[in-house]
């Protein structure tokens, strides 16, 4: 009688871990990056934006049934605003898209992208093309000076990715002729090497991103960087929901775990990892500024 009755309470148990799984809600959360179809769900170090989402995505498995797919920024841009079960991650917002889509609390923090060219670009025959376009801090006056001074140079930007609304905004003031767009799954790796092997001219990145291509690339390139005046000294992403209910709902979720998060070692080293000594302390300081808290002791970096 009492091992029937237990074997009942299991069968309970059992019944209503299932109804409990089975009425999840269903969510789509689209990537442009192929390898964050399985780097969101291991263990694996990769970069700020795969770390912090990954932290985020695994929390939320919890509450939502959640479908990892693959699509181009484009695509993804018009997804957000059709499908009401799509969100997606390392957002950064625009005018139009905040008209457009439902934004989180900030979910990464990045120090401000950077122009990178190789050496060979700004002198030539022992004279610096560059400095008459440079204000009195050092920066780039502006990309639309660069190129009306130096029109047959060209600068990579991939499809549908925004910088922000400063270098956006400039951006759009570029010749098409200086432009060369790249679309598809490894883009951003692509930029980069086209730059090394002298097919494009410049690209925009930020520091943590081209440090790591440039550590992974098996040639030996000179290269140098220039900051643009006007931009932003950080860059902020979020997630991005449609406006939906759904999206309102996972939104709401999203900020509740992120304001867990940002108290925490974890989430302070899931950027901190890919910095350079050098650019630790101006982090710290935007750190504090952006999640309003102080920063998370720990002795490690891949906490």
């Amino acid at each position: 009688m009492i091992v029937h009755f237990v074997k009942f309470c299991l069968g309970i148990m059992l019944l209503l871990t299932s109804i409990n799984i089975q009425a999840k809600e269903k969510l789509i959360w689209v990537t442009d990056d192929q390898a964050e179809l399985t780097n969101y769900l291991n263990d694996s170090y990769v970069s700020i934006g795969t770390d912090t989402t990954k932290l985020v995505v695994q929390s939320l498995l919890k509450i939502y049934d959640i479908d990892i797919q693959l699509a181009q920024l484009p695509r993804i841009n018009s997804l957000l605003t059709s499908l009401p079960a799509l969100c997606t991650s390392n957002r950064i917002k625009t005018k139009q898209r905040l008209q457009e889509n439902l934004f989180s609390l900030p979910i990464n923090l990045y120090l401000s992208t950077r122009l990178y060219f190789l050496d060979e670009t700004r002198y030539r025959s022992g004279i610096d093309l560059f400095k008459p376009l440079l204000n009195d801090s050092g920066e780039l006056i502006s990309l639309e000076l660069l190129f009306d001074t130096l029109p047959e140079l060209t600068i990579g930007v991939s499809k549908g990715r925004s910088f922000g609304n400063a270098l956006d905004g400039q951006l759009s003031k570029v010749a098409e002729r200086n432009l060369i767009f790249r679309a598809g799954t490894g883009r951003y790796d692509a930029l980069t090497k086209m730059l090394f092997k002298s097919r494009l001219d410049f690209i925009l990145k930020f520091p943590t991103q081209f440090k790591r291509e440039i550590d992974d690339y098996p040639e030996k390139v000179q290269v140098s960087s220039l900051a643009v005046a006007g931009n932003d000294q950080y860059i902020i992403g979020h997630v991005a929901c449609n406006q939906s209910d759904l999206g309102k709902k996972v939104i709401t979720d999203v900020n509740k775990i992120l304001q867990r998060l940002y108290q925490q070692p974890v989430f302070y080293h899931a950027h901190s990892r890919y910095l350079s000594s050098a650019d630790v302390i101006n982090f710290n300081r935007f750190y504090q500024e952006v999640y309003q808290v102080k920063i998370p002791l720990s002795l490690s970096r891949h906490e």
